[in-house]
């Protein structure tokens, strides 16, 4: 079943399912599996703060007071790094990621023990290769910024939930990284890095399905000694792929080479900007804001 009569047929199980235009980012889905692919070998060594916000999602669902479940799905599991976490949940865990790469990693990163009761599956969280009503539990950490809808990852999430299951997803919004997409506004140049859907745009979504959801807006900084290092940082673990705003038609991250060249003179006055934002800090502040879901259905 494609994704279009996916979509048909959980509005004809909830009828108050509906995805507005409004909801949808352009996402070229081979760019961003690429670009994971190719920051694979290297992405637990560089996925630092990522790592932290995996912990913060992970300790929020072992305080859901979950009982252990058969089955658990990891949505953009990447390179498996959280499954001894969630193995203490279910007794198997399925993930699913869009890049091949990351699985492959995921593989080879495995004890034995966690061989045999993890399985990895090639993709996409808005089309999942997963049964309806199959999974206790679904679990995902910085993966769902980049589906197209939320309505339609959330619909997915909705159909493979065995009644009375749990989700605890915990996205990145359209609120991060405010102090540097208001530098590149301030000097006048076009934001090399992504907008991603609202923190409010998650919350509508998550209203649309029979299940009771409650919402837990967070924060993770990171810090970095100069400007080059803050965009490094998103860059180096894959995360700098191209989106397209929908109002406009204009690629957030300019694909002409040319227009995307940084110049020192840029660099500078993005520096000079940041710092004067944060005139008490040494390091250079990087803000990601997150919306975590909790989810009984």
């Amino acid at each position: 079943m494609n994704a279009v009569n996916k979509a048909k047929a959980v509005k004809e199980v909830n009828n108050e399912f509906s995805i507005s235009p409004r909801s949808y980012q352009l996402v070229n889905k081979q760019e961003v599996a690429l670009g994971f692919d190719n920051a694979a070998s290297q992405y637990n060594s560089l996925a630092t703060i990522q790592a932290e916000i995996a912990e913060l999602g992970l300790t929020t669902l072992e305080n859901m007071g979950i009982k252990k479940a058969s089955n658990m799905l990891d949505i953009g599991c990447g390179t498996a790094s959280s499954c001894g976490r969630l193995l203490g949940l279910a007794q198997h865990v399925t993930g699913v990621d869009i890049s091949f790469n990351m699985l492959q990693q995921a593989s080879t990163n495995k004890s034995e023990l966690e061989t045999v009761r993890f399985t990895a599956i090639n993709g996409d969280a808005e089309c999942l290769p997963i049964q309806s009503n199959s999974m206790d539990i679904v679990y995902s950490s910085m993966a769902l910024q980049w589906c197209q809808s939320p309505e339609q990852v959330l619909a997915e999430v909705y159909r493979v939930l065995k009644p009375n299951g749990s989700a605890l997803l915990c996205i990145l919004t359209g609120e991060s990284f405010d102090d540097l997409q208001d530098a590149w506004q301030q000097i006048g140049r076009p934001s090399r890095i992504n907008k991603f859907h609202s923190q409010q745009s998650w919350i509508n979504a998550s209203e649309c399905f029979s299940w009771s959801v409650k919402t837990h807006p967070r924060e993770v900084v990171s810090h970095h000694k100069d400007v080059l290092d803050m965009l490094g940082s998103i860059k180096k673990i894959g995360a700098n792929t191209k989106l397209v705003d929908t109002a406009s038609n204009i690629s957030l991250v300019n694909p002409d080479k040319t227009n995307n060249y940084m110049s020192k003179q840029e660099i500078n006055a993005l520096s000079r900007y940041l710092k004067a934002r944060q005139p008490y800090n040494e390091l250079l502040a990087l803000e990601y804001q997150l919306i975590l879901l909790a989810i009984n259905k």
